[in-house]
């Protein structure tokens, strides 16, 4: 599991919401509120950023969590960005540890994380998603587990969409979906994408509860959320449903 946010709105210190608001990721870290699975998640730190007039994102991951990394604290306040998405993780069992598997993954202009896991992975049902990967996907892989399995397939379905975000998140997790319960396992696939101008979530489940998403306007832009950042105004994601985000709009649709 893990707990993240993307923002789109006017450039905004990294720090605001990684380090400085009043439920920040550094605090979700150790004390998260709205954990379905695990208890806290101190097994890194990442964050990509698409600063103003650029298409291709920075990326910083550390392998533990915000408090523990130093440079943090004096970088994050002094870089902005008007598109965010960060994470802090907590290792799924059986996944691996070290900074290659720190989410968010960036391809090109894409990043993505994912809030959840995918039973059987280790075994026949993994199997089967690596051996259906384009092959030029599956030589990027950043690391070995599901998470970046999920991205790797959602790059594929990105190019079969035509750049489609929504449909190209809508196309992942279906086919994970139908693979999990082809094979009786459990999967939790809350996922958020971004191309630095447009954000795209999902919140997903079967044979597990569903993590939590929720959404929030301000002022100066959008977020979306694993569970609040603030004490602000949130709106819960229902299960089952794709979320759209901009700077200024946030669109929710059933799958």
């Amino acid at each position: 599991m893990c707990r993240f946010f993307a923002y789109q709105g006017s450039p905004a210190p990294l720090s605001r919401w990684v380090l400085e608001s009043s439920h920040s990721l550094e605090r979700q870290a150790y004390r998260p509120k709205d954990m379905v699975r695990g208890h806290v998640n101190v097994d890194g730190t990442g964050l990509a950023w698409w600063p103003a007039a650029e298409a291709v994102p920075l990326r910083y991951v550390t392998g533990g969590p915000p408090w523990s990394d130093p440079n943090l604290r004096t970088l994050l306040p002094r870089l902005s960005a008007p598109s965010q998405l960060a994470a802090v993780r907590s290792a799924s069992p059986g996944m691996g540890y070290g900074i290659e598997h720190v989410q968010p993954f960036v391809h090109g202009e894409i990043a993505l994380v994912h809030n959840g896991w995918i039973g059987g992975f280790r075994g026949a049902l993994g199997h089967e998603m690596l051996s259906g990967l384009d092959p030029a996907h599956f030589a990027d892989l950043p690391a070995f587990n599901d998470s970046a399995a999920l991205f790797a397939a959602f790059l594929g379905a990105l190019e079969t969409a035509r750049g489609s975000l929504e449909d190209a998140l809508t196309a992942t997790v279906t086919s994970i979906v139908t693979a999990c319960e082809r094979h009786r396992e459990p999967c939790s696939l809350n996922l958020a994408v971004t191309s630095g101008r447009r954000s795209v979530a999902v919140r997903i489940a079967r044979g597990v509860d569903a993590n939590t998403l929720y959404t929030s306007e301000r002022p100066e832009g959008r977020l979306l959320a694993s569970e609040p950042l603030d004490e602000g105004t949130w709106s819960a994601v229902p299960e089952n449903q794709i979320s759209s985000m901009t700077a200024s709009t946030i669109d929710s649709r059933d799958l």
